[in-house]
């Protein structure tokens, strides 16, 4: 480095032929050639890892993924929880399972007695602040007689920087979907609509989808948030999936909080990508049928009912 205000001396030089140079330092009529072996490395890492996920693979992980209903200018730590929902990556079974759980469900908690799910984490941090992850975790441990091993709370602009960042998706609407009293973020409402039939929807679009609800209800909601993971999930193990990971990582960290690391991440990619696939996807949403009142306009999970103990037993213990 040379000093301040130092003037190289003017030297006499052969002008050489340009040779034009991407960032990477390679030139132009190398790039192509770069960038091929630059994908060729990543597939072969991948899929060393995916030989080794499958000769030794790791035991299962459930992880919590939860939503946020902030809304502008309130704090994140307080807001009501908009989805909660367990991702179960089941390596020894080939499989990926989502288990939803409707907001309005009444449930066990430490701290609170029964109180619905989607409070939970909003009364500890205001009564303890930073308790409140740990306290719906062991709520959700103690109702269903699970394990949840990390956890991921996400708010609204996650989801869309997550769809965007993979390119968007295609969901297949069941059936048509009209809401007029859906929330924006100025306090005010607007008409949505949805024609059924295969939609391709970027992250705007699909967070409208997952959170609308005034034409039906929330356990068709909690369908629709499985959707759209799902989707996601889908574009992830396509074979575009690996250029777009980057992008989809750094979204997830931008925008999210988690007691998962990257390496995490990296551990249970592998299984994401092996069984992500529509048919591998085994969900589950606790609908009205495994659900019994206790008041009025007030429900939870029924402990006994059959159905719900065999799907928690195949799937998420």
């Amino acid at each position: 480095m040379q000093p301040p205000g130092y003037i190289r001396p003017q030297q006499q030089y052969v002008r050489r032929p340009v040779r034009r140079r991407n960032f990477f330092g390679l030139r132009c009529g190398h790039w192509v050639f770069g960038c091929m072996m630059m994908v060729l490395s990543t597939m072969c890492v991948c899929g060393a890892s995916m030989v080794l996920y499958v000769a030794a693979p790791p035991a299962k992980t459930n992880i919590l993924i939860v939503g946020l209903d902030a809304r502008p200018g309130e704090d994140e730590a307080i807001a009501r929880t908009d989805t909660v929902m367990i991702m179960s990556v089941d390596p020894a079974n080939n499989r990926i399972s989502l288990f939803s759980i409707p907001r309005d469900v009444m449930i066990d908690t430490p701290n609170y007695g029964k109180l619905q799910v989607n409070l939970i984490t909003r009364n500890a941090e205001i009564d303890n602040p930073g308790s409140g992850m740990t306290e719906l975790i062991t709520s959700i441990e103690n109702e269903f007689v699970i394990d949840i091993d990390h956890y991921v709370r996400m708010d609204f602009d996650a989801l869309v920087d997550l769809v965007d960042a993979v390119g968007g998706v295609e969901i297949d609407v069941p059936r048509r979907i009209i809401d007029y009293d859906y929330p924006t973020e100025d306090g005010g409402t607007m008409v949505i609509q949805f024609e059924p039939g295969p939609q391709q929807m970027d992250g705007e679009t699909a967070l409208i989808y997952a959170r609308t609800r005034h034409s039906d209800d929330d356990y068709n909601r909690a369908g629709r948030q499985q959707q759209v993971i799902q989707a996601v999930v889908k574009k992830l193990i396509s074979p575009t999936g690996v250029f777009r990971s980057p992008a989809v990582l750094a979204a997830m960290l931008r925008n999210t909080e988690s007691d998962m690391s990257i390496g995490h991440y990296f551990q249970i990619a592998p299984g994401v990508m092996l069984y992500g696939r529509g048919d591998s996807v085994e969900q589950f949403v606790l609908t009205r049928e495994y659900l019994i009142a206790i008041g009025p306009g007030l429900v939870e999970p029924d402990p006994f009912d059959p159905q719900l103990n065999e799907w928690l037993d195949n799937h998420l213990r």
